[in-house]
């Protein structure tokens, strides 16, 4: 059985953009759910309803991250992937492709208000 050597793909991580401002609301939407059932929690009479709000606040933040979309070069089939992933998995010919990502490059009013320089 061979193996084939399988590039490294450079992706920039995801921005804001039409397609990724939903997934951001939806985040943000888990992120409160989360810390009212953390809030729940404190009290001792509102533990059991508190568990579910972060349990429930935890699967909707991870199920609402951006995600950048990645082509397996074998089949030109688009993937997504989250940023702290290393690789993805194509979901065509199951090939395992091994991801860098690259800050994305971004406009001039996006550089100017969020730089790092004084």
């Amino acid at each position: 059985m061979e193996t084939e050597k399988v590039e490294l793909i450079e992706i920039e991580k995801p921005g804001i953009n039409r397609a990724n401002i939903g997934r951001s609301v939806g985040m943000l939407i888990g992120l409160i759910i989360f810390i009212i059932g953390l809030i729940f929690c404190i009290t001792i009479f509102l533990l059991i309803p508190g568990i579910f709000g972060v349990l429930i606040g935890l699967v909707v933040m991870a199920k609402n991250v951006p995600k950048a979309i990645v082509k397996c070069p074998a089949f030109d089939f688009e993937n997504k992937a989250a940023p702290p992933q290393a690789s993805v998995e194509c979901e065509r010919c199951k090939t395992n492709l091994p991801i860098k990502w690259t800050e994305a490059k971004r406009g001039f009013w996006m550089r100017s208000v969020f730089s790092k320089q004084k």
